[in-house]
C-alpha cells in the first residue's frame, strides 16, 4: 500500500475512543503519511476522527471557526481498503446525517 495515502491530513483523534482504538488508528494514519496535530484546536487539523459529534461542551471538538472533517474511524478504514482517501463530507461524525458512511 502507498505510504502517501494521507499526505496532508493533519487528525487528532477524540478520547472519546478507546485506547485500544485510538493506538490502531494512530499506528494506520502515520504508517500512511498523515501527521498527529498538535491538539484539537490547531488551526492546521484537517480532520477530527470520532464517534460522534460531542453534545456536551465538556467533550473536545474542534472549534466551530475549524475547516476540519469530523469523520468517524471508518474513513480511515474505507480510505486504506480503497487506497483511495476518500472524501470526508461521506463519513460525517454528525449523528443528523443518519446515512454517512453507508455505500451501496
Amino acid at each position: 500500500m502507498s505510504q502517501s495515502l494521507f499526505d496532508g491530513v493533519i487528525y487528532c483523534i477524540s478520547e472519546t475512543i478507546s485506547t485500544n482504538a485510538r493506538d490502531q488508528l494512530t499506528e494506520v494514519l502515520d504508517k500512511h503519511g498523515a501527521v498527529v496535530s498538535k491538539g484539537v484546536d490547531d488551526p492546521d487539523l484537517t480532520h477530527f476522527i470520532t464517534h460522534n459529534l460531542p453534545l456536551e461542551s465538556f467533550v473536545e471538538a474542534p472549534p466551530k471557526s475549524s475547516n476540519a472533517y469530523s469523520v468517524t474511524p471508518k474513513w480511515v478504514e474505507r480510505s486504506v481498503v480503497l487506497n483511495s482517501l476518500q472524501d470526508g463530507e461521506y463519513y460525517s461524525a454528525d449523528p443528523a446525517l443518519l446515512f454517512s458512511g453507508v455505500t451501496a
